[in-house]
């Protein structure tokens, strides 16, 4: 895995915040907007890729999830979803919160 400059994640989370809609921008669930950015970055993901990951583990379904990254939809972004549901860093992306949580839950914070 690549060194994270904290720096550029802290700069990346601030540009994601403002990409997206204002409604949704506060919705990085409990891990918050640090643990996607840098989590993504390490792994090489897009800005479209953390949030659909982000969208699908708040429980949005893959065609929301989509839209709410970006992702330019065709077909109530069904398509769009089902690529990026089956992105390699977009499962990591799921399992690393996935462990985050369960982690939080056993030994607190």
């Amino acid at each position: 895995m690549r060194e994270v400059d904290l720096g550029r994640v802290k700069a990346l989370a601030r540009e994601l915040i403002q990409i997206l809609d204002p409604v949704v921008a506060p919705e990085w669930g409990p891990l918050g907007a640090e643990f996607w950015v840098r989590n993504g970055e390490v792994l090489g993901a897009t800005k479209e890729q953390i949030r659909f990951a982000c969208a699908l583990h708040l429980g949005s379904n893959q065609a929301q999830a989509a839209r709410l990254a970006g992702y330019h939809c065709t077909a109530g972004g069904k398509r769009a979803g089902h690529q990026a549901a089956r992105s390699t860093k977009v499962q990591r992306l799921l399992e690393l919160a996935d462990q985050a949580v369960e982690a939080r839950k056993r030994y607190g914070g």
